[in-house]
């Protein structure tokens, strides 16, 4: 540590480094998009962009059961509509704007462990390990709202620090603005909102972080769910009857059923699989390609650095 002070070491990744690794991945997610049929890798094409369509074509908000995607909230599409669907080159924009999510959350990724005072060097290789993960390359080139449902997460995360290091009124604010999006772009967002609140909770009770800190982290994280309201009570309640429905031609089954639950899955060591990763949407269903062994292993033997 003396070493490190005597040379004015700083968590900081050389711009330089950071800019060349993020052309890098520009370059590479790219020459995918590039080499890649546009629904080949991805999921639910024909939903997403049926669901921005309307949008553009009709300037009107979907019903949740008019197509197969139409029950996603709207942000996502609405921010694709920035460029028309109705032009053969639409799909092949959105994927660019997924490239730019990827960027964006390799900068917030970059931030969070400058913050952490992680060494420069075990950034980059932090870095460019996710960044040439399949994982990675598949959900950024994609059209599909998890790239930008992703995206807010990290930034939500990220902004809750912000705000737990220098409390300022404009981070609280944005905090709360980046949940209500991502709320509006992807209901799963919730469930890193509920685990950032969680680990506040923990870390309060602990008196690691003040309360002080804390709560209104949390009121911004609360309101955020409330300014939801209006899409689940009045735009899906209304319609289906239901605040979370789904596509009306997939009707669910007591005969689905994962294979294992998620959290077994998690737990379990590299390469004793049960067997829902069996291909990377890690669907019920059968499919004649998978993944050999477990999530794990795949996720610790797929990167291009690893």
């Amino acid at each position: 540590m003396q070493l490190m002070q005597d040379l004015r070491w700083s968590p900081r990744l050389p711009s330089g480094l950071l800019v060349g690794g993020l052309g890098l991945w520009i370059v590479y997610a790219c020459l995918f998009i590039l080499r890649s049929p546009a629904g080949a890798f991805n999921h639910d094409l024909r939903g997403h962009v049926e669901h921005t369509r309307i949008l553009y074509n009709e300037h009107r908000l979907a019903l949740p059961r008019e197509g197969w995607e139409t029950y996603q909230p709207p942000l996502y599409y609405m921010v694709n509509t920035l460029f028309s669907p109705n032009d053969l080159s639409h799909v092949f924009r959105v994927r660019l704007m997924s490239v730019l999510y990827g960027s964006l959350s390799l900068l917030l990724m970059s931030r969070q462990l400058t913050r952490c005072g992680v060494f420069p060097p075990t950034q980059a290789m932090v870095l460019f390990f996710i960044a040439t993960t399949p994982a990675f390359l598949f959900m950024f080139t994609t059209y599909n709202n998890d790239s930008l449902a992703i995206l807010l997460s990290i930034a939500i995360l990220v902004m809750a620090r912000e705000w737990i290091d220098q409390a300022r009124p404009w981070r609280l604010i944005l905090l709360g603005v980046l949940a209500t999006a991502g709320l509006y772009t992807k209901l799963s967002v919730i469930y890193p909102i509920a685990a950032l609140t969680m680990i506040l909770g923990f870390l309060g009770l602990a008196r690691v972080i003040p309360y002080q800190r804390i709560l209104p982290v949390i009121g911004a994280l609360s309101i955020s769910g409330l300014l939801l309201t209006p899409w689940l009570i009045g735009h899906n309640y209304r319609q289906t009857g239901q605040l979370t429905p789904v596509p009306a031609d997939f009707p669910l089954s007591d005969e689905i059923r994962l294979t294992a639950t998620p959290l077994k899955t998690l737990l379990t060591p590299p390469g004793w699989s049960p067997g829902e990763w069996r291909d990377p949407y890690a669907h019920v269903w059968e499919k004649t390609h998978h993944k050999k062994n477990s999530y794990l292993a795949f996720l610790f033997v797929t990167s291009v650095f690893g």
